[in-house]
């Protein structure tokens, strides 16, 4: 019941503060540009999927990020984390209570929204006719949503820990924009010097690991197995990241009046 209580309180927040109204001028802004701007694919792509991926794998986390990063520091700022604390709840279940009306807000808002564009893009033929590519099947639309939804959810995760230790919303949105790292140039050159290009014959260890690093990412797209491990790693490290954030959470002091 302490939980519901929590979920409730936050997706009302959501409403009111309307991260709900960004969230979803977000995604449709992001969708129109993957399709309406010179960001289509490059010149021997086989299809239109892997620069609509890159696209939404460099915006999307920004998502994430707004919508978790004021988790605590956003009550400190507001004057209602001592209201809240006050509460006969422990701070591990308002933490997942937060990430759960988070990930509501977010997730259903990506899927539906997602399978919207991939209806649109078919109907329109703007596929053909704008790269002379075909659209993927409904199969490999679906596999890019799930690991988008699920790489989005780690994002809220790592904007929540965040959240626990920055001093604004404001340094907290700079201090997790360091998160996106994987899926810029940077990932692609650790996944070199870690000498894990040939992403077929790594180890299972060595794939959750790299779950996180778009190259992998876009090559279980492709792959069913691969897809399955990835989208299983994403979520394993935000229900670990969450299950720490939580320790960490009980433990911490916290000062108010910042």
């Amino acid at each position: 019941m302490k939980f519901l209580a929590v979920l409730k309180r936050e997706l009302r927040e959501q409403v009111r503060n309307r991260k709900l109204l960004f969230a979803v001028l977000f995604i449709l802004g992001t969708a129109y540009l993957a399709l309406y701007t010179e960001a289509g694919p490059t010149e021997g792509s086989g299809n239109v999927l892997e620069a609509i991926f890159d696209l939404f794998r460099m915006f999307l986390p920004m998502v994430g990020i707004i919508i978790g990063v004021d988790a605590i520091v956003g009550e400190k700022e507001r004057g209602t984390l001592e209201l809240v604390l006050s509460k006969p709840l422990s701070r591990t279940t308002l933490l997942v209570g937060k990430f759960a009306a988070y990930a509501l807000v977010i997730v259903p808002l990506l899927v539906i929204e997602l399978i919207l564009v991939y209806y649109w893009a078919q109907a329109s033929g703007i596929s053909l006719y704008r790269w002379q590519l075909p659209m993927p099947s409904i199969g490999q639309w679906l596999a890019m949503v799930a690991i988008l939804s699920s790489l989005c959810m780690l994002y809220i995760v790592i904007a929540i820990f965040v959240s626990l230790y920055a001093r604004s919303t404001t340094t907290g949105v700079l201090m997790s924009m360091v998160a996106i790292l994987p899926g810029t140039p940077l990932g692609t050159e650790i996944i070199k010097f870690l000498k894990w290009t040939d992403i077929e014959k790594l180890a299972l260890p060595y794939k959750v690991i790299a779950s996180v690093f778009e190259k992998y990412q876009e090559y279980s797209l492709t792959s069913t197995s691969d897809f399955g491990i990835c989208v299983f790693s994403l979520l394993l490290l935000t229900v670990v990241l969450l299950l720490i954030a939580g320790w960490r959470f009980e433990k911490q002091d916290i000062v108010f009046g910042i």
